[in-house]
């Protein structure tokens, strides 16, 4: 694996020319999910405790790190594990905490589907996704691994010394059993605390399950604050209900969620 060293943001990372997604991206363009970012930088505090899920090589990770007390970066695929764990060591970060494994509905085994773009790994068999998603997916499909699997609940309560203030996620689908399985961290994060979820609506095949998802958040007191896709900010103020939007009128949108 031949690396490239590249200044991104205001921190160091080693990437790898031939991974087709994050990879490249930084490489060629020094940044990617420009509205994601600011709107995470925007909403950081020192004081914060991060709970980042599907850290991957460590783009989000890092911009978090710079500005709050800690994080908890978990991964499950040995290969971006590594590379984040290299990318951590080049920076000199002593606040990232990370974990090889993934987080699911209950505590257990699973096994991940990897992918040539090192940020497609996912959890989610291919006959729970949309025959769009998945033959997207086998034009970049690596191969499978094993890992040991945690429930959100689980691991809040095995690792984390202070419950988070903000957990992040991009995992390709597996949001949807994520809060199945931390429905109580939710409902037990402090007020002004954020959830960050990227809503695979437009690759999951059962939308009923997105609603119930939805429903778990709502329920745990956090409110949709903002949605941004890779282009814009969406204009959610004007969108009358946002749990349908969310669910069945959205690609794969980054949610805001504030309680």
């Amino acid at each position: 694996m031949k690396l490239v060293k590249k200044k991104i943001l205001n921190f160091l990372m080693y990437l790898d020319p031939d991974d087709l997604g994050i990879g490249k991206e930084l490489i060629d363009k020094g940044i990617r999910e420009r509205f994601s970012v600011a709107v995470m930088k925007k909403i950081l505090r020192p004081h914060m405790n991060v709970l980042d899920i599907g850290a991957n090589i460590g783009f989000y990770a890092f911009i978090e790190a710079k500005k709050v007390n800690r994080v908890y970066a978990v991964e499950p695929v040995e290969y971006n594990f590594n590379l984040l764990k290299k990318n951590i060591a080049l920076n000199g970060f002593d606040n990232i905490d990370t974990y090889k494994l993934a987080i699911g509905k209950e505590s257990g085994t699973a096994k991940i589907y990897t992918s040539r773009r090192c940020n497609w790994a996912t959890i989610v068999d291919k006959k729970d996704r949309t025959d769009d998603y998945a033959q997207r997916w086998d034009r970049f499909k690596k191969g499978s691994e094993s890992v040991e699997l945690l429930s959100l609940d689980d691991f809040v309560n095995k690792y984390t010394d202070k419950m988070p203030n903000l957990i992040r996620m991009d995992v390709e689908g597996a949001e949807v059993d994520i809060i199945s399985g931390g429905a109580k961290t939710l409902s037990d994060m402090s007020d002004g605390a954020y959830l960050v979820v990227e809503i695979h609506s437009s690759c999951i095949k059962d939308k009923k399950s997105i609603a119930q998802m939805l429903d778990i958040i709502f329920g745990a007191g956090f409110k949709c604050v903002k949605v941004v896709n890779r282009l814009k900010e969406l204009p959610i103020g004007k969108i009358a209900d946002i749990k349908d939007f969310l669910t069945y009128r959205v690609g794969c949108p980054q949610v805001f969620f504030k309680k």
